[in-house]
């Protein structure tokens, strides 16, 4: 999906060899990165339970010191528990189909001759309102950044800050889907050792 967000942003003609090239490299680094994400949810498969509870601590913990998330993510956290144990998940995959959704929609604007800004600051508005309530820090200062490009009519500001917006997009994105992968696996090895315990105790009955 990334990748077809890059490929939508409308480009400048006396742009477009700096710009192709930006796309090209983007678009490289994305595909190495799903390699390198494929290979670590093969590497989760062997993981004990502590080690994988350690490793999506560690992994959250770098979001916030990257950045890329802030206190309101770890109020999110602390909604999650044994009666709800899929929130965290749920509310990410929400989040994530409404800003794809967003950003398409930004991008397919700022494709038209005559820009509508009043549709740009309802989406920006919308994508700003979710990054914020799900605490996606990055994103959210740059949907900040594209608020004042169009409030000031400059086309080429809000193609540049629409630039920033869809590749933090894409940054988080991966990361939440290896974020997500990990609370899978936790769940499911959690599940099977109910059951081994399970079987443990009406064997020894």
């Amino acid at each position: 999906m990334c990748t077809a967000l890059v490929y939508h942003i409308y480009i400048y003609k006396s742009h477009q060899p700096l710009l192709n090239l930006h796309s090209s490299l983007f678009t490289l680094h994305f595909t190495l990165s799903l390699s390198l994400l494929r290979i670590f949810r093969l590497s989760l498969m062997a993981l004990p339970l502590p080690a994988l509870k350690a490793q999506l601590s560690n992994f959250i913990q770098s979001m916030f010191d990257e950045g890329l998330l802030d206190g309101q993510f770890a109020q999110i956290q602390a909604l999650q528990d044994e009666a709800n144990p899929n929130f965290i998940a749920e509310v990410i995959t929400s989040f994530c189909t409404d800003a794809e959704r967003i950003i398409t929609e930004l991008n397919n604007y700022m494709t038209q001759p005559n820009v509508d800004f009043s549709k740009l600051e309802s989406c920006v508005h919308q994508l700003k309102g979710s990054s914020s309530s799900i605490g996606a820090q990055r994103l959210k200062l740059a949907c900040a950044d594209l608020q004042q490009a169009f409030n000031e009519k400059d086309k080429g500001r809000c193609l540049q800050a629409l630039n920033i917006i869809t590749r933090e997009y894409c940054n988080l994105g991966r990361k939440f889907k290896t974020l997500i992968q990990l609370e899978k696996r936790i769940l499911a090895n959690e599940s099977n050792q109910q059951q081994q315990d399970g079987y443990n105790i009406t064997g020894s009955t």
